[in-house]
């Protein structure tokens, strides 16, 4: 199968933070099928790609596809086309997207059935699905083998407000915090609330030794990619939680396979991956019921180690580079065996 890449260029290629530059490179040489690399900000490459005549086009996204406008003739073109969006959470920027309208279907970086079950319903002629997990690169993420500087690491974006969605996470989400809080919920909201907690939580205690760095993203992230994996190395826990959407962002395998244990809730599509081998708190638990679990797990230094390197093992094999090339890989014949 011949198929053609075309990733935005700032968050796949630019921004600081590799993870979706490794994984798009790394399928690049290493997949099964004829692959070939165009990047969003790359232009008259209209002769070439027809040439190519690929099979599919899998254009790379944050949320909409608006850099299509300057590929527009690959939809005139046999191959099908699919946009592959990292925050589908954003339905309402996504659904309304022009080009995402002509896709034949939509692909997302983790497995999400609720947010996964509203596109189907927006667009049930289109082909929906995810890949298995945000994929991480384990010779920048793994075990440094320093010693624990830090009971507790926070780092990535916390705090901002987005509009309550109505696809099925946020509806759930509304149902769990209203029930919870015996109140309405704010039509914006947190779309981080157990991340903004924990840091409020842990923020003003002293008898843990706590690194807080500053509220960043991908983007313009102070500390990024290997010097990420060997801060958080020195971690006994680092934070990490799924949001509103409930979703597995890339922190939960950046830290597991760095070899941190997990502190955080577990996204209901992960159980299988996550349950006894992460210190599990959720926004719905008092404080008191947190800052036990979170002693506890402190406390017991043998067993946080243990589950520590079960964790980091099944991270390094179950969602390093080679196995996110057999996944997309996976994912890309599935798509023409629907035909």
């Amino acid at each position: 199968m011949k198929i053609v890449l075309i990733p935005v260029f700032d968050h796949y290629r630019d921004w600081i933070g590799k993870t979706y530059y490794d994984i798009i490179t790394h399928f690049h040489k290493n997949s099964k099928h004829e692959i070939h690399l165009f990047w969003s900000d790359w232009r008259g490459v209209e002769n070439i790609i027809k040439r190519i005549d690929p099979d599919l086009f899998v254009l790379f996204c944050t949320e909409t596809i608006g850099f299509a406008k300057h590929f527009e003739y690959i939809f005139n073109m046999r191959g099908k086309v699919f946009a592959c969006c990292l925050d589908i959470f954003h339905i309402n920027r996504v659904r309304n997207c022009k080009y995402i309208k002509k896709c034949d279907g939509i692909l997302h970086f983790s497995k999400q059935r609720r947010l996964l079950s509203s596109y189907k319903k927006i667009f049930p002629n289109k082909f929906i699905g995810c890949f298995r997990g945000r994929f991480v690169n384990t010779k920048k993420y793994k075990d440094y083998g320093y010693e624990k500087e830090y009971d507790i690491l926070i780092y990535g974006s916390r705090g901002g407000k987005t509009p309550m969605g109505d696809h099925a996470s946020d509806v759930q989400y509304k149902e769990k915090w209203e029930k919870h809080n015996k109140r309405d919920i704010p039509k914006e909201f947190s779309f981080y609330p157990l991340r903004e907690k924990l840091e409020k939580l842990l923020s003003s205690l002293t008898k843990y030794r706590i690194k807080i760095l500053p509220n960043k993203c991908i983007f313009n992230a102070h500390v990024a990619n290997s010097d990420l994996s060997k801060l958080i190395n020195k971690s006994y826990l680092t934070m990490a939680t799924g949001g509103r959407p409930d979703i597995a962002f890339s922190k939960y395998f950046e830290i597991g396979a760095s070899y941190s244990g997990i502190l955080g809730n577990i996204p209901e599509d992960y159980r299988d991956l996550f349950e006894n081998n992460i210190v599990e708190v959720t926004e719905w638990m008092s404080d008191k019921e947190i800052l036990d679990i979170i002693d506890g797990a402190l406390a017991d230094k043998k067993k946080l180690f243990e589950m520590t390197q079960r964790m980091g093992r099944r991270i390094h094999g179950e969602y390093d580079l080679k196995a996110c090339v057999k996944d997309m890989d996976h994912v890309f014949d599935k798509i023409f065996k629907k035909d």
